[in-house]
């Protein structure tokens, strides 16, 4: 495939120094390994829940408008990507790499002024609206630059970077616990100077996320030398291969599965904080302990996913058999809170089903569908946690303040018993077109 005009504007001058000072094969290993640590530090809009009590607190928001909030994320992080996938496709990941970093500066830095102001919760909305978008671009970026670096080896340059992903959450809520600059004197955390660290500190991520991409478009290049037939524009290529994904009629059964258990579980983190406060004795101060369990078995299950990938055609196991264990993982959780007890048992295995799922997901489509439009079929399918997020996290918002205004850890089981029922259909609907797909042997994995 050919580098387009943008590309080529947006890495000229870097390929040159790197063309000229750098080894090619040393570089890939560069752009590898800072492509995991710009994975490693990418979620901190996932941390949202440690600032939902103080938001409360000190700007006196309800559960409505922390979810209104929590929509704002899900629609920047998720309905854009279809187009930024097919921009990555075409262009390559450097485009989202520069628009990573007109977001996350100006997203973090409005924040930051709500914060100070107590201005109107419609400007938070909108930043975190930004953030949600650029923390898309700049993981996205990080995920094309590994699978497209190092596309024979799936289990490593996929699986690699959505673990990272998923330890980040993990990473950036230690170091807002361990560090007391983040904190007034009287130990509430200081939202202001969370809002103002993020956003030098992405800026900064942006522009070394930005070299590390220029790698796929020098592959690219390479490439295209060696080949010396520029015979179909990349446009072309890809609306070709994505006609065919989208007559697929099993793929839109497998995105709407998707969204029956993705949306419900974005849900929970976003209102991990409040499920804490109403089923934990301990109440807020059990939320950062919380986070953190999500998080570990969030990447525990990445890691274990991707590393299984290799393995499982071997014993006459596909990846769409984890796939369902994984969502009963996310239904036994929801059972759980309809009985307001373990909150500990929660986090692990919403963690355990939301980090493997974002694992095995990728996997599925690339095996399915193919790598060359993995940027526009994984951004299709951001749709679903974009309208499940929403979708839930209003019917949960309306349950909570409803509900939850007396102290019970029962408050929850109606919205919950729903939710778990959805995730029971998603496993059916998933079994279904595994049948579909082993008739067609569409697994090449």
């Amino acid at each position: 495939m050919t580098v387009s005009s943008i590309e080529n504007a947006l890495t000229h001058h870097i390929r040159q120094i790197v063309e000229t000072h750098f080894d090619k094969n040393h570089f890939k290993v560069f752009s590898f390994v800072f492509s995991l640590i710009t994975c490693l530090c990418a979620a901190s809009v996932l941390i949202i829940s440690i600032f939902t009590p103080w938001l409360i607190q000190y700007l006196n928001y309800n559960q409505f408008v922390i979810n209104i909030i929590g929509a704002f994320i899900a629609i920047g992080m998720y309905l854009p990507l279809p187009y930024l996938g097919y921009l990555a496709d075409v262009h390559g990941p450097v485009i989202l790499a520069v628009l990573s970093l007109f977001m996350f500066f100006p997203g973090y830095m409005v924040a930051s002024l709500v914060v100070r102001d107590n201005l109107h919760y419609i400007y938070l909305c909108i930043s975190y609206g930004l953030i949600g978008c650029a923390t898309s671009c700049l993981y996205f970026s990080s995920l094309l630059t590994c699978a497209k670096v190092f596309p024979n080896h799936k289990s490593l340059s996929i699986t690699a970077p959505v673990a990272c992903y998923g330890l980040s959450s993990l990473l950036l809520s230690g170091l807002l616990d361990s560090v007391n600059w983040f904190y007034y004197v009287n130990g509430d955390l200081n939202l202001y100077r969370c809002f103002r660290f993020f956003a030098f500190f992405y800026f900064v991520l942006g522009v070394i996320n930005w070299v590390s991409s220029v790698i796929v478009t020098i592959e690219r290049d390479l490439i295209f030398e060696e080949e010396q037939i520029p015979l179909i524009e990349p446009d072309d290529i890809h609306k070709r291969d994505f006609s065919v994904f989208l007559k697929d009629h099993s793929m839109y059964l497998f995105l709407f599965a998707f969204f029956l258990i993705v949306g419900p579980l974005e849900t929970c983190i976003t209102n991990i904080g409040s499920i804490t406060t109403v089923i934990d004795p301990n109440g807020r101060k059990a939320i950062p302990l919380q986070v953190s369990l999500h998080a570990i078995f969030s990447t525990t299950s990445r890691i274990l996913v991707g590393g299984s990938l290799d393995y499982l055609p071997k014993i006459g196991v596909t990846p769409v058999h984890l796939m369902i264990v994984l969502v009963l993982s996310g239904t036994l959780a929801f059972t759980l809170i309809t009985q307001g007890s373990h909150m500990d048992l929660i986090s692990i295995f919403l963690g355990f089903s939301y980090g493997g799922l974002f694992a095995i997901t990728p996997n599925i489509l690339v095996s399915i569908w193919g790598i060359g439009i993995f940027g526009s079929s994984w951004g299709l399918f951001m749709l679903a946690p974009a309208a499940g997020s929403t979708l839930f996290g209003l019917l949960y918002a309306l349950n909570f303040d409803t509900m939850c205004k007396v102290e019970s850890r029962f408050c929850l089981w109606k919205v919950f018993s729903a939710l778990a029922l959805c995730t029971v259909t998603s496993a059916i609907i998933i079994f279904f077109c595994n049948k579909v797909w082993a008739k067609r042997n569409a697994f090449k994995c």
